[in-house]
């Protein structure tokens, strides 16, 4: 699976960059992960439940594998997780065009996660109306009306 293989290299490549500079270029991160979801939103529109599976399974490791390297980078600032969280909401701790580029990237992962979970629904929507639309057909023809025994005594 190829999105499997672009996520691989991402990681790969946080974690030479982070253990070679001790630095991560977290703009470009950004960018590369929001290339990934963009495929994963794709993938996720004509794929087999086994897929699907697989699809979503990988978006948690992501998940994971994003939270783990927000620790390590809090733990190198001296910082912890919320605190973090509360230094890159401050635009004073940036310059305007970082600032600015932060701010396209975040829009850009909202809007991206907004379109997966829009995917997922459309999709699931799609499955359970087929499921009862089969489940709707198989019941009208298992039902079909028996024709009914007169009945018939007999007479001594």
């Amino acid at each position: 699976m190829q999105i499997r293989k672009d996520f691989n290299n991402l990681m790969q490549k946080f974690q030479r960059e982070s253990a070679k500079t001790g630095r991560v270029d977290l703009m470009e991160l950004f960018k590369d992960s929001i290339r990934i979801f963009d495929k994963l939103k794709d993938a996720l529109k004509d794929c087999s439940e086994e897929e699907k599976k697989e699809l979503f399974a990988l978006m948690a490791e992501m998940h994971q594998f994003l939270q783990n390297e927000t620790k390590k980078i809090a733990e190198k600032s001296g910082m912890n997780e919320e605190q973090l969280l509360r230094y890159s909401e401050n635009p004073d701790n940036f310059s305007p065009s970082q600032w600015k580029a932060m701010e396209v990237v975040k829009i850009k992962l909202n809007e991206t996660g907004k379109e997966l979970t829009d995917v997922v629904r459309k999709r699931d929507k799609k499955n359970v109306a087929a499921t009862k639309k089969t489940k709707a057909d198989a019941s009208t023809s298992a039902k079909k009306p028996k024709p009914k025994a007169k009945d018939k005594w007999v007479r001594s």
